[in-house]
């Protein structure tokens, strides 16, 4: 299954995962070939705001950890 080596390779919780019997009666109503490509420059830009833009904005909230 690959929840189970995602989790695994990830250290992922079991709980960040859907219900998998739900999410299969779910997938079952789409054609996964249908679905439009993935475009490269837009996969570019949210890896470029994950890496950077929501890091800095982050800077300007205080860690309620520390």
């Amino acid at each position: 299954m690959y929840w189970k080596q995602v989790q695994r390779e990830y250290h992922l919780p079991a709980g960040d995962f859907p219900d998998v019997e739900h999410f299969k009666q779910v997938l079952a109503g789409y054609s996964i070939d249908k679905f439009e490509k993935m475009k490269p420059k837009m996969v570019q830009a949210v890896d470029d705001m994950l890496a950077h833009d929501i890091p800095d904005l982050l800077k300007n909230f205080s860690n309620p950890y520390q």
